[in-house]
């Protein structure tokens, strides 16, 4: 997947993650680190804790808010959740499927705005018109 999408952006690519110290990223024997390291990903430094400058969090919010209206407005199209972790993940996987490219790079464009905000307003939390 790494090395198709690198065909198609070619300019280099720069892993954010979140900082969490509970993803294992400071252990010496971590596969996701492995993983990165093995594929040429350079990571930025970010701080733990800062939802409202990872761009992926507008993205779960996205899945969030999708999932919640598919489980509590059936469709006839669509099969209910029958409260089993099975249907729950394959719900989440097509709700995933269906965020666009489009709806993601929204998110992006938006940072410079959100950096800017919580600049000005001392790291408090922030909102947006999209999350």
């Amino acid at each position: 997947m790494i090395h198709r999408c690198r065909l198609e952006w070619p300019h280099g690519w720069i892993l954010q993650e979140d900082g969490d110290p509970s993803h294992g990223m400071k252990s010496e024997d971590n596969v996701a680190q492995n993983l990165c390291d093995i594929s040429w990903l350079c990571s930025i430094l970010h701080p733990a804790q800062s939802p409202d400058l990872n761009s992926i969090e507008g993205c779960w919010l996205i899945l969030k808010q999708r999932v919640k209206k598919r489980l509590c407005f059936h469709s006839p199209y669509q099969k209910p959740w029958d409260g089993t972790k099975t249907i729950l993940k394959k719900i989440l996987r097509e709700e995933w499927d269906e965020i666009t490219m489009e709806e993601i790079r929204a998110r992006i464009r938006e940072m410079p705005e959100r950096c800017a905000k919580v600049r000005v307003n001392g790291g408090e939390k922030i909102r947006s018109d999209l999350w």
